[in-house]
């Protein structure tokens, strides 16, 4: 239960961050350069957060490292298989 709970916390994490992003990308025009809509640049830019940060967990893993002991904790959950990387 308690993971349901913490995934819906992360869930309306994910949708301020998005709205936030949207509105300063429309307050600032950003927008305006690419006549793209700023939902759409916020949500490319929302999913450029998140393979940043699975590159980062990947390569973490490809060295053996765990900067913050998330292994201790439980919160490092493993790549699926089609994005282990291959050991040399």
């Amino acid at each position: 239960m308690e993971t349901k709970v913490h995934d819906t916390d992360k869930q309306a994490q994910a949708a301020k961050l998005l709205d936030e992003l949207r509105a300063v990308i429309n307050c600032n025009s950003v927008e305006n350069a690419s006549n793209t809509p700023d939902f759409l640049l916020a949500s490319y830019l929302g999913a450029c957060l998140d393979a940043y940060a699975a590159a980062v967990s990947a390569r973490d893993r490809w060295f053996g490292i765990d900067p913050w002991n998330r292994t201790k904790q439980g919160a490092a959950p493993p790549l699926d298989a089609a994005r282990t990387p291959v050991k040399r």
